[in-house]
């Protein structure tokens, strides 16, 4: 099964790698802060922009929404919605709770 947190774990260390990597000065808050407020790495979970907002020094991260569901091997987790990212392959449908 996976494990669904593990992806946006691996993309806060990616962050902090960036943001120590491209920092002025990477023993120093304020220019660590300022490289994050700059920045958009690319992560495992996507390019994750700091630059816009809505609220500064946040980054919006576009999701897929997931159902676990029966599946023939056990559970599985499905795509059941993907408007924020198109691209991404739907493989359910969303089923009511029972």
């Amino acid at each position: 099964m996976p494990a669904a947190p593990l992806g946006l774990a691996h993309a806060l260390v990616e962050t902090a790698h960036h943001a120590l990597t491209v920092a002025a000065d990477p023993t120093d808050r304020a220019s660590l802060a300022q490289a994050l407020a700059d920045t958009t790495p690319d992560t495992i979970a996507g390019t994750l922009d700091w630059t816009g907002g809505p609220p500064p020094d946040t980054a919006l991260l576009p999701l897929v929404g997931g159902q676990w569901q029966h599946g023939p091997d056990g559970p599985r987790l499905a795509v059941v919605s993907n408007t924020a990212l198109p691209d991404v392959p739907l493989t359910g449908e969303l089923t009511p709770a029972r």
